[in-house]
This record gives structure tokens, sequence and C-alpha cells, in this order.
């Protein structure tokens, strides 16, 4: 929806706005993103301007146009308005691994962090989580594992996989199994954020399908050369999202 409104504040640095929509006095929209089209000498305090908030949610306002007052309106960018000029943003969705299912491995804490441990030379920590792909989700960028291990080096064999599908579809609809692998660690409890070797790719996830997926380690393969436990804190979910 589009909305008529008033620039009160403008940060040329961040690319931010502050306005105040037209006929309402309590409805003020601060720190809302500017297309990249706008020159920034368009954007004048007092101004007025073209908001557009996708679904009705402030926090995906934009402002479109901006003009002077008392002018035919339409300026600062909207003759070059075009899907060609929308950008889909990278968005992250962390998934902590506590609120999945522990099948192997000990929930617990190390300072502070909530993790789930397994320790050396055994098959753990296993954990499973149910999630639904955000409704604004296009296609995946990476799903990668944080954890750490009070090894000084080696590498930790392991894998992610997953299932997923719509509702109303099988639950195996749809499958994404790749192989084990080994990635290092950076050292004594430094934080690893690491791809598998083999990534998922969910090739066919759609927005809000069910997605079940599983990390597991296996401490006891002989490619598993940290010779210690490793405390795994979750997976961040990197995403490409509509705009």
């Amino acid at each position: 929806m589009l909305h008529l409104g008033i620039l009160k504040t403008w940060n040329s640095t961040t690319h931010k706005a502050g306005v105040q929509l037209v006929g309402s006095l309590t409805t003020y929209l601060d720190n809302i993103n500017v297309a990249i089209n706008i020159a920034p000498q368009a954007m004048v305090v007092g101004n007025y301007v073209l908001v557009a908030i996708p679904g009705g949610n402030p926090r995906d306002a934009c402002v479109v146009a901006s003009w002077p007052a008392g002018s035919s309106g339409g300026g600062g960018g909207v003759t070059d308005h075009g899907a060609d000029k929308h950008t889909d943003v990278t968005r992250y969705l962390w998934i902590p691994a506590v609120v999945g299912y522990a099948g192997t491995g000990t929930p617990g804490y190390q300072y502070y962090y909530s993790v789930v441990s397994g320790g050396a030379n055994e098959p753990a920590p296993t954990v499973y989580w149910t999630l639904k792909a955000p409704s604004d989700f296009v296609s995946l960028v990476s799903v990668k594992a944080l954890w750490t291990s009070p090894a000084a080096s080696g590498s930790m064999y392991w894998k992610l996989s997953a299932y997923y599908g719509a509702a109303g579809e099988n639950i195996g609809a749809h499958t994404d199994w790749p192989a084990y692998g080994t990635t290092a660690t950076a050292g004594n409890m430094k934080w690893n954020l690491q791809e598998p070797a083999y990534p998922l790719t969910l090739s066919s996830l759609t927005k809000d399908d069910f997605i079940g997926i599983r990390f597991i380690r296996v401490g006891s393969d002989p490619s598993d050369t940290l010779e210690n436990t490793v405390y795994f804190a979750g997976l961040l979910f990197t995403y490409i999202a509509e705009q």
C-alpha cells in the first residue's frame, strides 16, 4: 500500500528517514528505508513523500518518492522506479541448538552460551529441528553451524541433512542428504561458523514450507581428529528475501 507523508528527518549516512503520515497525528514511521534511486538532495525535511508499506507492515516501509510541498509531486525518482530497480535483501534466521531435540549429546551451557555438547570419540551431538521457511523466502544462501571445542587443532566430521515440503505434501516430499565431511577448528574454544564440507542446497524449498533439519557429528569416526568435546550452539540460516 502507498501512503502520503511529510518528511520529518533524513540521515544521509544511513539512508534512513522519519515520516509523519498525512491525516494521522499518531502514525510516525521512524528510521525507515529510502529507495536508492532517490537523490539525497531530494530528501528535504518538510517535503511530501510517498511511502510504500508492503502488507501493511511498518518494518518493511520504504520512501519511494519525495517532492516539495506545493509542487505537482512525483519527484525524487518515481519516473525511474521499475521492477529492475528493486533489490532483494539478505536476511538471517538464528536456530539455537537447545530449542531442537537432542537425539544424542547433552544440553547445557558454556560461558553463558546455550549449547548441546558431545564428548570426544562419541557420535554426538545430534540435534533435530522443525521450522517453517520464512514468508518472504526467495532462495537459500547457506546454512552454517556455530560450534567450538577445547581442541587446539583438528577437524570435526559432521553433516547437515533435511526433509521439507508444503502443507498437504508428504512429509518426505523433498530431501537434501549431502555426504559427511570435515571442517577444521579455528583453535581452542574459538567460534567456528561453517557450512558443512557438502552444504545443504534445499533447491526446491519455497516460502512457508515446513523443514526438518538434522545436525550430526560423529566423533567416533577416524576422520574426526578433534579428540575432544564439541559444543554446538546452533544454525545460522541465511536467505534472500523478497522486497
